[in-house]
């Protein structure tokens, strides 16, 4: 997800607390969160301006760090961390800097088609979304699609490897 596409997922799901948030979604919303409270702030508008940003923000910000907590499969009542005094922010600050749960869990099926191999993160199609219809023109193409099929039984495997060797190939 880029930038552009953060924004905007973060006001269509004003109030959206439901499903999962990428860690791209949510930090790509936190820095324009930032940069706009910053730029009222710097040209000296942050009294009423910055008020009405941060009432703007509010829900859309706490939607977004939700659906993210969700992502790593923890429940929203981890926001809570955050107030606890000192350690309180960093730890929730931690759990929302963690990887995608790669599998789907109780709030969703990974729907954005990362795995996780070893702690490096890919957007790589899963087996699980990779039979499903989407749109060719926003995908994009530059990304490897790893799609793994197996097939149920020895007569679907041999059928294959005619397939095959029709084609030119050898099995």
């Amino acid at each position: 997800m880029n930038f552009k596409t953060a924004i905007g997922s973060g006001f269509t799901n004003f109030f959206n607390f439901h499903g999962r948030a990428s860690r791209s979604e949510f930090w790509y919303w936190f820095l324009f969160a930032f940069i706009a409270n910053a730029v009222l702030n710097g040209i000296g508008l942050a009294g009423g301006l910055g008020s009405f940003l941060f009432l703007a923000l509010a829900v859309p910000s706490a939607a977004v760090a939700v659906r993210r907590l969700h992502d790593t499969g923890r429940s929203a009542f981890h926001l809570l961390f955050g107030l606890i005094p000192v350690a309180g922010p960093f730890i929730l600050l931690a759990t929302l800097a963690q990887e995608t749960n790669s599998d789907g869990n109780r709030f969703g099926p990974n729907e954005l088609g990362y795995y996780s191999v070893d702690g490096y993160q890919s957007q790589q199609f899963l087996p699980s979304v990779a039979h499903q219809d989407f749109d060719m023109a926003n995908t994009n193409l530059a990304q490897p699609v790893a799609v793994s099929v197996t097939p149920e039984t020895s007569s679907e495997m041999e059928d294959w490897d005619q397939e095959f060797k029709d084609l030119g190939g050898e099995a």
